[in-house]
């Protein structure tokens, strides 16, 4: 026992002394026998080694333990749902650029239900229209009117499908302007219409007949050129009767054209017409030859620049401007393409009839007007037209 020397702390030794004393005390054979002093040197060496163990453990977990400082756990992030699988053939959606991804921790929203409307049933189309029957070609585009039972026709141009015009004169026969207009449309091949004053051809009346026999047309354009809205129904017929018969016995024709002063008259002058089987003739294109006498180049630029297919222009066979323009605007509407004819070919305005081819004479009743006064000059602007001339606001072209 003197040779052993156990490595153990003085609290072990002294616990190994306090358990060898024990056992002595409990068997007292044991200090005297060999074998008692083995198996007491075993125990006691077992006992020291437990013991020493059973000594560090309680230092250990006695030892006053370092406060933990406590530190906040972050959350555990929220586990998106797994992506489904997408077979091979079907193509990965992708998301548009204007789309709102949600964070890697936020959940994504459920997308909501989208309501699938069913496309609405083809309407059913309609029955198919029948076709159209068969429409005539459009009659002339006149300006028609019906007064009584035989009617009359108000003319301001003719159809608008060929590309031809009319020319036509108002106030004369003028002495020595008409025998000239009338040499320039024979030498440019053109036919024209003029409207005559039965005071003029009282005059004149063998120019009607250089007229006529020209191939151009006549037309009645009252006897004095005086504004028939500031005339009397009787005065009307005067003026329209007289003309009518000079033209009958100076040409020996029966005209059914007439225009009207100004282009002015009442319904009342319809129902004279008729009587005398007469058409009204306007026109749609007017340069104004009896204001632009110093500016002959005015004329053929209103006329080239207005012109279209149906015009009915109007110019006056009693200006010598007019006459000396007359060739270079007719080689401008020939350039044009534009044949000239007469009213009466243009808007199928019935053509003069020559006396005792069963036209009806003019009524024996009508009393014959006498003879009027020269044709009264056009008012200059901004002054009061004289008696017979047109009314303040309306044209004063002598037409």
């Amino acid at each position: 026992m003197k040779d052993f020397k156990p490595d153990s702390t003085p609290i072990e030794r002294s616990t190994s002394s306090l358990i060898l004393q024990k056992m002595s005390a409990l068997n007292p054979a044991s200090r005297t026998g060999g074998a008692g002093r083995g198996l007491l040197l075993i125990l006691l060496v077992g006992g020291a080694f437990f013991g020493g163990y059973y000594f560090s453990k309680r230092h250990v977990t006695s030892a006053p333990a370092t406060p933990a400082v406590s530190v906040p756990a972050e959350a555990p992030a929220a586990i998106a749902p797994a992506a489904p699988v997408v077979p091979a053939s079907t193509p990965v959606p992708v998301p548009p650029p204007h789309a709102v991804v949600p964070p890697p921790h936020v959940a994504a929203p459920a997308p909501a239900p989208v309501a699938v409307q069913s496309a609405p049933a083809p309407a059913t189309p309609p029955p198919a229209a029948a076709p159209a029957p068969h429409v005539a070609p459009a009659a002339p585009v006149t300006d028609f009117t019906i007064a009584g039972t035989n009617g009359i026709r108000v003319v301001r141009y003719g159809p608008v499908d060929r590309k031809r015009i009319a020319l036509t004169f108002d106030d004369g026969p003028h002495p020595t302007v008409t025998p000239k207009v009338l040499e320039v449309l024979k030498e440019q091949q053109v036919k024209g219409t003029f409207f005559v004053l039965g005071d003029r051809i009282r005059q004149h009346p063998e120019l009607l007949h250089m007229i006529t026999d020209g191939g151009h047309e006549i037309g009645n354009h009252t006897y004095s050129h005086r504004l028939l809205t500031a005339m009397s129904t009787n005065l009307i017929e005067r003026e329209v009767s007289e003309t009518q018969e000079l033209i009958r016995t100076a040409a020996g024709v029966e005209t059914h054209m007439f225009r009207p002063p100004y282009g002015a008259y009442r319904a009342s002058t319809k129902e004279i017409l008729q009587r005398y089987g007469l058409n009204i003739v306007l026109w749609s294109v007017d340069p104004e030859d009896w204001k632009h006498t110093k500016d002959p180049q005015h004329i053929v630029d209103t006329i080239t620049n207005r012109v279209q297919n149906g015009s009915i222009v109007v110019c006056h066979d009693i200006y010598k401007t007019t006459l000396g323009v007359l060739p270079d605007l007719i080689t401008c509407l020939k350039n044009m393409g534009y044949d000239m004819v007469t009213v009466n070919d243009l808007c199928g305005v019935p053509n003069s009839t020559p006396i005792g081819a069963g036209t009806a004479p003019a009524p024996s009743s009508v009393p014959v007007a006498p003879a009027a006064p020269a044709l009264p000059p056009a008012a200059a602007p901004g002054t009061t037209p004289p008696p017979g001339a047109a009314p303040a606001g309306t044209n004063a072209a002598p037409h």
